[in-house]
């Protein structure tokens, strides 16, 4: 790859996705998850193709009767609902 010609590689994000939408779908460029739903929710002409390549999982452990088990699920359910929020505008811009 790194002998092809142009080279396949980039030095940022934004050069990888300009090259794709210039590509006429000869190109495609990998991205972190992260990033991506970020673009993807601002440029209403770029999008994501299939699922990721792995996953992640944290947990949080602490002791029983904390007060911050409460505070954590409360939290973490509001950012769920924000989520849900956000998929559906960013599919009403496709």
């Amino acid at each position: 790859m790194e002998s092809a010609k142009p080279s396949v590689f980039v030095q940022s994000n934004p050069e990888g996705i300009d090259i794709v939408k210039k590509s006429n779908g000869l190109y495609a460029f990998l991205m972190e998850s992260t990033t991506i739903e970020y673009v993807i929710e601002r440029e209403c002409d770029t999008t994501q193709i299939g699922g990721l390549l792995d996953s992640k999982g944290y947990g949080i452990a602490l002791p029983p009767g904390n007060l911050l088990h409460f505070i954590i699920f409360v939290t973490l359910d509001a950012v769920s609902t924000i989520k849900g929020l956000l998929i559906e505008i960013t599919n009403n811009c496709r």
